[in-house]
């Protein structure tokens, strides 16, 4: 990946593929218990959504049209 593109495209899809465990997480009745299974899922979950903050993101961008948008980059 290259430049700020393949970052927030990178970043997006990380915590696409990442969300489904992390809303899991939420509603788990034992959650120290669920991280620690799934640990690396929900630091990558957290880290993905730190980085898109930091850069400013507020609604996540579609992904089909950012890999378009990168494409043409």
């Amino acid at each position: 990946m290259r430049g700020l593109h393949g970052c927030l495209l990178l970043n997006v899809t990380t915590y696409k593929q990442t969300r489904p465990v992390a809303m899991e997480y939420r509603r788990a009745a034992d959650k120290a218990q669920f991280r620690q299974v799934y640990e690396s899922t929900l630091i990558l979950y957290e880290a993905a959504g730190r980085a898109l903050q930091e850069s400013g993101v507020k609604k996540l961008p579609d992904l089909a049209a950012l890999r378009a948008e990168y494409a043409c980059a």
